[in-house]
């Protein structure tokens, strides 16, 4: 990974700093089968790779009979990509971070404190 373009130094969950990374962003479908992979620099934040991903598998065709369900972590669950999901009408399961911005959110959306 030494020569490598996308290899960048980022924020590690493993607090370390002596090592560059790479980002994955992993799409499966109800099989558990890989249906998209997308490697990112290192440097780029989760949340930031949600729409491009949604974006081109929906090039590729999404079936509209399908129930379109996103699984995400906290990285990815921010306030402006729920309301992204939430206008192209999809479901979505997340851990949610104990924060200000997305509960203020979730509060606003359902009318109940979370």
């Amino acid at each position: 990974m030494q020569d490598s373009s996308l290899a960048k130094y980022g924020r590690s969950k493993e607090k370390r700093s002596d090592c560059k990374l790479v980002v994955l962003a992993v799409v499966v479908n109800t099989q558990g089968l890989l249906v998209r992979t997308r490697i990112y620099e290192g440097n780029t934040g989760d949340c930031t790779t949600l729409r491009e991903i949604i974006q081109s598998i929906e090039r590729t065709g999404l079936p509209a009979s399908e129930k379109k369900i996103i699984v995400m972590d906290a990285g990815i669950s921010t306030a402006e990509n729920l309301r992204f999901l939430k206008e192209n009408h999809y479901h979505y399961i997340s851990v949610v971070p104990a924060c200000g911005e997305i509960m203020t959110y979730l509060y606003r959306m359902t009318g109940k404190i979370m």
